[in-house]
């Protein structure tokens, strides 16, 4: 199961785990304050496992490539390094393991050959829009004049020849 999807070469994306005590299915709180204890990982499809360094980090803390914290009721945030997300493979998956008795998520991202909310096409030929769609507040300033004029410069100038309109 894919998690989320970035466009391949993406940075700075963070990641989050659920880790539960196995003995008691409960959420995995201890904190996890020294980070020599867990091991974290990413997969490429196709290749070999990738060992993460895991540096310290803080709930709100800005991205940093490893950075791996506690943000509460079981839930972790990973910092996945950039390294992660190039392109050129499908998927990549992020593990982590390393403490007895904790069963943790995993993080299946897909890997996409372009963000495809960047896509778009400047020749747009629209067909039909429903009734207000277009508002003033979505019009540039000088819509109107231009639109005035494209009408004028059609109808007005065809029908009274040399003639201005005032």
């Amino acid at each position: 199961m894919v998690d989320t999807s970035y466009a391949g070469g993406a940075t700075s994306k963070r990641f989050y785990f659920r880790a539960e005590t196995i003995s008691t299915s409960l959420p995995y709180t201890a904190g996890l304050f020294n980070t020599a204890t867990i091991v974290a990982q990413y997969v490429r499809n196709g290749a070999a496992a990738v060992a993460i360094t895991l540096v310290t980090q803080t709930p709100s803390g800005a991205w940093s490539s490893g950075g791996f914290v506690h943000v509460g009721a079981g839930v972790y945030r990973l910092d996945g390094p950039d390294a992660a997300l190039l392109a050129g493979v499908d998927n990549v998956t992020f593990k982590i393991s390393g403490i007895a008795d904790v069963a943790w998520s995993h993080c299946t991202v897909e890997i996409t050959g372009s963000d495809p909310r960047a896509a778009y096409s400047a020749d747009v030929n629209v067909t039909s829009m429903a009734a207000n769609t277009v508002t003033a507040s979505a019009l540039a300033t000088d819509a109107v004049t231009e639109i005035v004029a494209a009408i004028f410069a059609r109808v007005y100038n065809a029908k009274m020849g040399s003639l201005t309109f005032e």
